[in-house]
């Protein structure tokens, strides 16, 4: 493998980088035309994602989709069975944006007729003979006429006049765009084509699965699930204007309903692609989601998800080559290398780019054509994708881990959400219950079977003997109908649990709380079982069971480790090649060389001396830094290798993943670094409750995810900004309150004078901007 070098300069220019690269294609559609011809197919969905992730924030999506959509029909003229396939990165795109912009209207359009479907424990609809438990005809001819009335209510309401007024301009110009195409190339696939868009692909979508379009906070029971599926697979039939009789032959019996209904869902399909705005304002159809010039100062990379401007990297950088060979006039390397000046390095420039060709929209600039316009913007993609460094590779996201974590070597199988481990320091054995393990929003039917495997373990292994339980919430959503059937499901387990095995509980340890555990804990009280609540002890650090259990007999999984913040534990290794221990912190500008047994921090080197970072092999990081930044030594016996140890440091990572995780985190800094304008470093004092400073300062050092609590130059304790809930500032006394999830608030004081309001603007932007990154990547999920 060739090694993969990445410049500081190049990653000081990311941020230029980007904005130029989406500066271009929002201003260019079809180049995104191009890029979408020549990546695979397994990429389709991770650039779909991109591009309504992206060009969804700056309403530049609209203008792509038609660009494709044409492409779509040009290029499938002879296969027209294949044009929208679902497979396609067309389709992807239109899904995934409806499904995100689209929400509200569904609600709207469907909320209420799938709650009905959804609380009627009794309905059948099954018209499947194989399906149903007696094969009585009766009952399956009851059946299909239950079916034909409840689909009739469901597609009355999606033609109606009202619902199909309600709905969003930016779902209809979709379906525009593919009658536009169809009536020029094919005008036999209009009504089939914009059937498949919004049925297939948006109303039965949610009408099969409410929970994931928002209709519904729980999840449909097997046998409503079975119900909604025929409604949606009727309602398709009908929009396809066929029944696939040797697909589903039992769908035979709904074919004159089908017929019967056909023509009301042609027409509406058919005015679903009417702009309305022609008949009310005399616009052109769909006149204002046409090309909106967009400039460069209008483009802030701030807002968009690191994950998706990643991805953009990775597959701009992997076909790069693809696209300059499309070319028929390839830019010369050399020739640009004349035209070109540096802007964004460390020493005050910014990215290098092609002046010559530099575009910056306004209201007065034009072009003599389109195709002018098209050519520029080609030439400087072009220009740009010349500067990209390597990317950093695509990694398993951590909402992704947690669904795919392991435990660590010390259990015994993968995946349980209760096991025990080894004996506590009052030789209590220890059980543990792994919360993320268990699918709070689809539970009531498991309960009881939860409840079961839990009494099995703990009675099979503590034997009338006293022991602790472990109860880890780590990386646990909640959201929706989460908090009542997390407070069911822990109820139901305690009320399980024998008298016996309950007087045995020595005590309760909830690792990260969620504040669920805390309204139990209330309820617990309210209701007279104050014995058990004083068994409850909360951690928002999971090394804090160090005092109760040996850190060698802890068996929580690696993933409920990692909940608080990001720290690596790597081998440095020096100029003589002798390897040592340390952890690797990054920081906002800078990173942390940190031992990780006394927790003192060895060195911190910022960003801005460093030259680049090297990755040689797929474990190995380098960090070559500058000369002038080299640490001086006396000249000795040793001096050689010392020289080499302040301009090289090497560290070897476990795995491939982390040393990816490691690199990614390097580019998130880069990539944000610019907008550092102030110390990344307090000297604060701690307010008691008798209202006056303790005598010690200490040091706040923020990091990407928490504040290093620093008492000279040893990190003492580390605040994870997911542990915080707010932050307030009395105006008057400077005093700063910062409200932890579950902990009692602390009061503190800056003490550098003159930084008091640079400091709680710091503390309060950096939560503000962490909870942002953590809703871009729960959407970026969502996609």
């Amino acid at each position: 493998n060739m090694e993969e070098i990445w410049s500081i300069d190049q990653l000081f220019s990311l941020r230029e980088t980007y904005t130029e690269l989406v500066h271009c294609l929002v201003n260019a559609p079809k180049l995104v035309g191009k890029i979408a011809n020549m990546i695979e197919a397994t990429e389709a969905d991770k650039f779909a994602s991109v591009i309504v992730g992206l060009f969804g924030e700056l309403e530049g999506v609209m203008p792509i989709l038609h660009v494709l959509i044409e492409h779509e029909f040009i290029g499938n003229l002879h296969n027209k069975g294949a044009i929208l396939r679902g497979n396609s990165v067309t389709s992807k795109i239109e899904t995934q944006f409806c499904r995100i912009y689209g929400e509200e209207y569904l609600k709207f359009a469907l909320k209420d007729l799938v709650k009905m479907i959804m609380d009627d424990t009794d309905l059948v609809l099954e018209v499947d003979p194989r399906k149903l438990e007696s094969s009585d005809e009766s009952q399956l001819q009851a059946n299909a006429i239950k079916l034909e009335e409840i689909t009739s209510v469901f597609i009355d309401r999606i033609t109606s006049d009202e619902v199909l007024a309600a709905m969003p301009r930016y779902v209809r110009v979709i379906a525009g765009y593919t009658a536009e195409f169809a009536n020029l190339h094919a005008p036999e696939t209009l009504v089939p084509l914009t059937g498949g868009f919004l049925n297939l692909r948006y109303f039965t979508a949610a009408i099969v699965t409410p929970e994931s379009f928002g209709l519904s906070d729980e999840v449909p029971t097997m046998k409503s699930r079975r119900n909604l599926i025929l409604i949606a697979k009727l309602i398709q039939s009908i929009s396809n204007g066929l029944i696939n009789e040797k697909k589903e032959p039992f769908m035979v019996v709904m074919k004159s309903f089908c017929e019967r209904y056909f023509p009301i869902v042609e027409d509406y399909l058919r005015r679903v692609g009417i702009d309305p705005m022609v008949e009310l304002k005399g616009l052109s159809p769909w006149s204002d989601f046409e090309i909106i010039p967009r400039t460069l100062t209008s483009i802030n990379v701030d807002k968009f998800s690191n994950t998706e401007l990643f991805n953009l990297h990775r597959i701009l950088y992997k076909h790069s080559g693809k696209f300059k060979s499309s070319s028929e006039q390839p830019t010369s390397r050399n020739t640009r290398r004349n035209n070109m000046f540096v802007i964004g390095n460390r020493r005050g420039s910014t990215a290098v780019v092609d002046n010559t060709d530099k575009i910056e929209f306004t209201k007065s600039k034009s072009f003599h054509s389109e195709t002018d316009s098209i050519s520029v913007f080609e030439h400087r993609f072009k220009t740009i994708l010349d500067l990209l460094p390597p990317p950093p590779s695509s990694i398993i996201t951590r909402s992704l881990i947690r669904r795919q974590s392991t435990l660590n070597a010390m259990e015994e199988s993968v995946g349980e959400f209760v096991y025990s481990g080894p004996p506590d320091k009052n030789g209590n054995i220890v059980f543990y219950l792994i919360c993320n393990r268990i699918q709070f929003g689809n539970i009531e039917n498991r309960i009881t079977e939860i409840c079961r495997e839990i009494i099995t373990v703990i009675d099979s292994e503590s034997c009338g003997k006293l022991y602790s339980l472990v109860l880890d919430t780590s990386w646990v959503v909640y959201k929706g109908s989460f908090g009542n059937n997390f407070l069911q499901t822990i109820e139901a387990i305690s009320r399980s649990i024998s008298r016996e095995t309950k007087k045995c509980l020595s005590a309760i340890y909830c690792v990260h709380p969620i504040p669920q555990v805390s309204w139990f804990v209330n309820y617990l009280r309210s209701t007279g079982r104050t014995k058990i609540t004083r068994k409850f002890h909360y951690f928002e650090n999971w090394e804090e069971l160090k005092n109760h259990i040996d850190s060698d007999k802890i068996i929580l999984p690696d993933i409920s480790k990692e909940f608080l913040s990001k720290a690596y534990i790597l081998k440095k290794v020096n100029a003589k090649g002798k390897r040592q221990d340390r952890m690797l912190k990054i920081t906002c500008n800078s990173i942390l060389n940190i031992h990780p047994s006394t927790k003192k921090i060895q060195n911190e080197k910022l960003f801005t001396e460093i030259e680049c970072f090297g990755s040689p092999d797929d474990t190995t990081i380098t960090i070559h830094f500058l000369e002038e930044h080299a640490k001086t030594r006396k000249q000795n016996f040793f001096s050689q290798s010392s020289r080499r140890d302040s301009v090289l440091r090497t560290y070897i990572c476990k795995s491939k993943d982390e040393k990816q995780q490691i690199i990614e985190d390097i580019f998130n800094v880069a990539l944000r670094i610019n907008n550092i304008t102030t110390s990344q470093k307090f000297r604060i004092r701690k307010i008691k409750r008798k209202a006056y400073l303790e005598t010690l300062v200490r040091t706040f050092h923020f990091t990407q995810d928490s504040i290093l609590i620093i008492e000279k130059n040893t990190i003492k304790k580390e605040m994870p900004f997911a542990s915080i809930n707010s932050v307030s500032r009395d105006i008057v006394t400077g005093e700063v309150l910062i409200n932890y999830r579950m902990r009692t608030p602390h009061r503190v004081i800056c003490i550098d004078e003159g930084k008091e309001d640079e400091f709680f603007q710091l503390l309060e932007s950096s939560i503000n901007s962490f909870n942002d990154n953590k809703e871009q990547e729960d959407d970026s999920q969502k996609r």
